[in-house]
């Protein structure tokens, strides 16, 4: 008998979610995760969470922004929001 493992380091990711402080949700920043988002386009659905002090607001960003998860992609992200702010 033989056993093959399927790759599906190619395979469908779970969302990405970005996490920003409601009181930093301005347009000025808004336009810059838009542009960074625009610059990796893939398959993986973006979700952004936006943090406050009495609740937590999920949102799913449109499908014209979905991302390709790569290790430049995370460092934009860091860099233009800080550490922390990705999971997924």
């Amino acid at each position: 008998m033989e056993l093959t493992v399927p790759d599906l380091s190619q395979g469908p990711r779970g969302p990405l979610t970005v996490s920003l402080a409601a009181n930093r949700c301005v347009p000025d920043l808004v336009s810059r995760l838009k542009s960074v988002l625009s610059t990796h386009p893939g398959t993986t659905e973006v979700r952004l969470q936006l943090l406050g002090p009495a609740r937590v607001t999920t949102l799913k960003l449109d499908d014209g922004l979905r991302v390709s998860v790569t290790i430049s992609l995370v460092a934009d992200l860091k860099e233009l929001l800080g550490a922390g702010c990705v999971s997924g």
